[in-house]
């Protein structure tokens, strides 16, 4: 994964991150004309305030990106924000120029962060591409359909959803817990699906401090994990020290 690619949240017209295509994952998506943008209700009502304070303004815009892999060219249409923001001099003073930012809000088709084996279950892997559509636009949801991933990974692993208490009674089993109980048979990967828990249980608890570093530390624990079950290879190899602070710490 090439983090600064996901990092990056804004772009312009003649600079943008190296998106990989989400369909031949070869080609990098670039800009196709036009560019459509439209200024915000509000901006439109401030002119005479913007004509000032032109860093202001925002617009809503709409563009076609095309994979530029002649073998593929596939379309992908992306939506979002469009803002200025004021150029800065040799001195450190604005020098009365504004350049635009644009910043993705939604991806269809969803780019994907991470590539995803053709041997994971088919239902972990449309979880995953359903993460990839809140990436940009809610990191909270995102987080949270990882922490659903993590649970069809039980399921598919037929570990325990159920336990019986001291009354005998059947109780469901909390993902914690089920975890736990795949550690005994997986002992060298389970602190990776762990820590990816912790940053999920985070998103399912709306905490506003999960940002995009954090999601994609997810990612790489669930990806490291999945091709060590699924591929019997591992995909990274220098996640030890990052899984052993989050599961300590019960947080990302």
């Amino acid at each position: 994964m090439n983090r600064e690619v996901w990092l990056s949240k804004s772009f312009s017209k003649t600079s943008m991150p190296l998106w990989p295509c989400p369909t031949c994952g070869i080609g990098q998506l670039q800009i196709q004309r036009p560019f459509i943008h439209e200024l915000s209700s509000k901006s439109k009502k401030d002119e005479d305030y913007l004509r000032t304070y032109p860093e202001d303004e925002v617009s809503h815009y709409v563009v076609i990106l095309i994979c530029n892999n002649s073998n593929c060219r596939e379309s992908v249409s992306s939506c979002g924000l469009r803002g200025n923001i004021k150029t800065i001099g040799d001195y450190g003073f604005y020098d009365g120029h504004t350049t635009s930012s644009i910043t993705p809000i939604f991806f269809y088709p969803s780019l994907q962060i991470i590539t995803l084996s053709n041997n994971w279950p088919i239902n972990i892997r449309r979880q995953i591409e359903k993460s990839f559509s809140h990436f940009f636009n809610d990191g909270s949801a995102c987080a949270n359909s990882i922490r659903t991933s993590i649970e069809m990974l039980m399921d598919e692993l037929k570990i325990n959803k159920t336990t019986t208490n001291k009354n005998k009674q059947r109780k469901p089993l909390k993902l914690h817990d089920r975890i736990v109980i795949f550690g005994k048979q997986h002992s060298e990967i389970n602190p990776y699906i762990m820590a990816a828990k912790w940053i999920g249980n985070t998103g399912s608890h709306s905490d506003t401090s999960l940002n995009r570093e954090k999601l994609l530390d997810g990612y790489d624990f669930l990806e490291h994990c999945l091709y060590e079950l699924y591929d019997k290879k591992p995909k990274l190899k220098d996640l030890s020290k990052k899984a052993n602070v989050i599961n300590k710490r019960k947080k990302p």
